[in-house]
């Protein structure tokens, strides 16, 4: 680190605590839960110059990870850093951005933020973001609300922890107060997992990482599970790194993780018995459905299954084989820029916004046929499962049939004997009929 950022990172340390020591606290007593106890704190009001925005803020893990592997390291005690990592916050959730800054306008900061003993926001980093516009914009904003005066948008009101905080307590601190039950709605679906990643490798265990984030162990464990999945498919396509590549695509590698995984287990039924290349074929057709960003019922046929008959389409191997060709010939119809030469003439922002331009392309491209592909053999499967309809029941019925304990006193009764009766018939029909054979009436 820098000499300038050593001594910025002193001055703001030693304002902060001229703060504590000679401004009137705005609340007293307010109580968070720090170094696994609770402790009351006093709220102050901070100048916006005096703060850090927190570059590994849960809420815009994607854009920073994706911005860091493309250009650089960002580096939050520059003038750049900031305003780059401030835009990130703004644009995290920009459907809410008018109502916020509203209500900032008008009410004044409702809630208190954290900030640790050099400026670094722990907690309220989209609110001092909003100030931060706010207060650079207050004739207009003013204008805007019709309000006479908004000077006070340059303040914000936080806890100053008293001592020096590590960044991996940052990110717990930062975990607890923002990952609990009323705040996990804040954060786009992707960054959830970057989150427990970081906190993985600050050598947090899962079980630490669900407490704090209000979750348990399987459910984190899931998420990390789901992360991986996510990073081969970044690998497959050269995005390496690129997460804001993955967006609104959650749920279609929640469905490929856990299926996957049942046919790497063998606790779901196939009529084949398939291989790792063969479930490495499918979870590569998977990459290229959720790449299209298609979803829904028929993205959950490709997988889907059941523990004692066909379900999916790959359960079937037929269907499987006749589909996966299909497939590969659908994907021969795209020709596309490769990312390395799409990196020779773009960079930064433009860089990723072609990459989301190509997904575009081929999307456009393969669409149509996918669709096809898949609904064709949907349906081959259904037609399958209802000629094995009539054999499923029989042998469910055989089966509890011989069940039944003939050794008890109650079997010799008079209505065990009439159904036993009815059962004759029933099967002395079918025999009539199976003999007959199949006729179209």
């Amino acid at each position: 680190m820098s000499t300038n950022i050593n001594e910025k990172k002193a001055i703001i340390k030693a304002e902060l605590q001229s703060i504590k020591n000679s401004n009137k606290p705005d609340m007293t007593g307010v109580k968070i839960r720090y170094g696994n106890k609770v402790k009351s704190y006093d709220v102050y009001k901070i100048p916006l110059k005096l703060l850090v925005f927190n570059k590994d803020n849960g809420r815009i893990g994607t854009r920073v990870k994706s911005h860091e592997k493309q250009i650089g390291e960002i580096n939050e005690y520059t003038e750049n850093g900031s305003n780059l990592i401030r835009q990130y916050l703004i644009d995290s959730k920009k459907e809410r951005n008018d109502k916020t800054l509203e209500s900032l306008a008008r009410n004044g900061q409702m809630r208190h933020g954290i900030v640790t003993s050099d400026g670094i926001i722990v907690d309220g980093n989209r609110r001092a973001s909003l100030l931060t516009e706010l207060y650079n914009n207050r004739d207009s904003f003013c204008k805007k609300f019709k309000l006479n005066d908004i000077d006070f948008t340059g303040y914000f009101l936080a806890i100053i922890l008293d001592e020096d905080i590590s960044k991996k307590e940052i990110h717990r601190l930062e975990t607890e107060v923002q990952m609990g039950e009323d705040e996990k709605v804040d954060y786009n679906a992707i960054e959830k997992y970057l989150k427990v990643r970081d906190l993985l490798e600050d050598e947090f265990t899962p079980s630490e990482i669900g407490r704090m984030m209000g979750e348990s162990t399987t459910q984190i464990n899931t998420w990390l599970e789901t992360l991986k999945l996510m990073d081969e498919y970044l690998l497959n396509f050269n995005y390496v790194g690129i997460y804001t590549m993955l967006d609104k695509r959650e749920d279609q590698f929640l469905t490929l993780c856990k299926d996957l995984k049942k046919f790497t287990n063998k606790t779901s039924y196939t009529n084949w018995v398939p291989n790792k290349r063969d479930i490495s074929k499918l979870k590569l057709v998977g990459f290229d459905y959720i790449r299209c960003q298609y979803e829904g019922k028929e993205f959950r046929n490709l997988t889907k299954s059941k523990k004692d008959k066909i379900d999916g389409i790959f359960t079937d191997k037929t269907t499987w084989e006749a589909f996966y060709n299909g497939h590969i010939e659908n994907k021969k119809t795209v020709n596309e820029d490769s990312v390395e030469k799409i990196q020779e003439v773009a960079t930064g922002n433009d860089y990723i916004e072609a990459l989301i331009q190509r997904d575009k392309e081929f999307t456009t491209t393969v669409k149509k046929g996918f669709v096809e592909n898949i609904k064709r053999s949907a349906n081959k499967i259904e037609t399958k499962i209802l000629n094995d309809e009539p054999y499923k029941l029989m042998f469910e019925a055989l089966e509890l049939i011989k069940s039944i304990d003939t050794n008890q006193k109650n079997f010799y009764v008079d209505r065990v004997r009439e159904i036993n009766s009815d059962i004759y018939d029933v099967v002395d029909r079918f025999r009539f009929k199976l003999q007959k054979g199949y006729q179209d009436e």
